[in-house]
């Protein structure tokens, strides 16, 4: 039985390694330019966004539009009566220890 090798490049035959090697640095070139360009993004978008949704917006960017998307909510807004003076007089930590208990 014998082994015999040969120069491939993404399946293809190629008998000259001088551009097998090339094909390989363009590539290379590409993939860092790409990674450079979501680096950017990611630094952009995580100043305004939480981590996992810039992370899914760089892995399946298709699954975001401009304009958004319409759904039906639900909203409750609430009054707490007495609220204003309770929270120009306390701590925010007392504030918020106040509203666990509720």
């Amino acid at each position: 039985m014998s082994c015999r090798r040969s120069n491939t490049v993404r399946g293809t035959r190629n008998s000259n390694p001088e551009a097998a090697q090339t094909a390989i640095a363009v590539e290379n070139a590409r993939a860092h330019e790409r990674l450079a360009r979501e680096e950017v993004a990611r630094a952009n978008y995580s100043r305004f966004l939480p981590e996992y949704v810039v992370k899914q917006m760089l892995e399946n960017p298709e699954s975001f539009k401009l304009g958004g998307v319409s759904q039906t909510i639900t909203i409750l807004f609430a009054d707490i009566r007495g609220f204003t003076r309770i929270s120009e007089h306390a701590a925010p930590e007392k504030i918020v220890f106040n509203f666990g208990s509720l």
